[in-house]
């Protein structure tokens, strides 16, 4: 996109975009699959990214392609770790 001023043309700066190489993109629930010990379900999945997704998406752990859902293992992963211990913290207190 150009501006055109008065005295000069000025090209705008493109909007930063994360750039994710396309080999480390797993689909959801091939992840799953391959993880199945951390949710015994596709339904357990499903809810815990209902609660979570936001966090996933800020990481830029969890896409949308072509109507799929995708994954970045190696950050998703860490999330998934942060989640599991915060969980963790508040069942421990709740339980004091």
């Amino acid at each position: 996109m150009t501006t055109i001023t008065k005295s000069k043309r000025v090209q705008a700066k493109p909007e930063p975009t994360r750039d994710v190489p396309r080999s480390s993109l797993v689909g959801l629930w091939d992840w799953r699959r391959s993880n199945g010990h951390l949710f015994v379900s596709d339904t357990a999945l499903r809810w815990f990214l209902r609660k979570h997704r936001d966090r996933f998406i800020e990481a830029g752990a969890l896409f949308l392609v072509n109507g799929r859902q995708q994954v970045d293992p190696e950050k998703f992963e860490p999330v998934l770790r942060e989640i599991g211990i915060e969980e963790a913290r508040r069942a421990s207190e709740e339980a004091a």
